[in-house]
């Protein structure tokens, strides 16, 4: 509301001399013009900060997400691997021991 209030002041002020306010100050002073400028600029970059901001928690919270799935995947079947390793040796122990002991007696 602001920015195009102060358009709407330039404008009225050139109209006379055929002059519009668009694009570039075309008043004695541009001052309208450019306070309405600044004022779009600094909403943009606050809103492009804010963007990137919001960006980068995303990915460093996706990132670590990611990462300790990966870390919990790999325990459990680290954990799953050696819980089948000993049921094997532990299976082969027992029928070797077996056999061992029919042989001996």
């Amino acid at each position: 509301p602001e920015c195009s209030r102060r358009e709407r002041e330039c404008n009225n002020e050139c109209l006379d001399r055929f002059f519009v306010c668009d694009e570039e100050p075309q008043c004695d002073d541009g001052s309208h013009e450019k306070g309405c400028v600044v004022v779009v600029v600094a909403v943009v970059v606050v809103v492009v900060v804010v963007v990137v901001v919001v960006v980068v928690d995303v990915v460093v919270v996706v990132v670590v997400v990611v990462v300790v799935v990966v870390v919990v995947v790999v325990v459990v079947v680290v954990v799953v691997v050696v819980v089948v390793v000993v049921v094997v040796v532990v299976i082969v122990v027992v029928v070797l021991g077996g056999v061992v002991l029919e042989i001996v007696l």
